[in-house]
């Protein structure tokens, strides 16, 4: 997304968070900064736990990195 003109920067610049999934311990960072930044400033934070792509093999697990976040800030998860 961060790729795409102007929508990227503007993406970036109201305060997403971009976390790189081709590198694990890159992402585990950003996740890190994002639970630590939710405990000091009292952030509410909405998160999409996307799924898998499947390619057509049916619904396949949820990404993890929403929980984790939401486990290391110490804080619930709202539906």
């Amino acid at each position: 997304l961060k790729w795409i003109p102007f929508f990227g920067q503007l993406y970036w610049l109201s305060g997403n968070i971009l976390i790189d999934r081709s590198n694990r311990s890159k992402a585990a960072g950003t996740i890190s900064k994002a639970a630590a930044k939710i405990k000091q400033k009292g952030l509410s934070v909405w998160m999409f736990a996307e799924g898998t792509r499947s390619y057509g093999r049916g619904l396949l697990p949820f990404k993890t990195g929403a929980f984790h976040t939401a486990l290391s800030a110490e804080v619930p998860v709202v539906p």
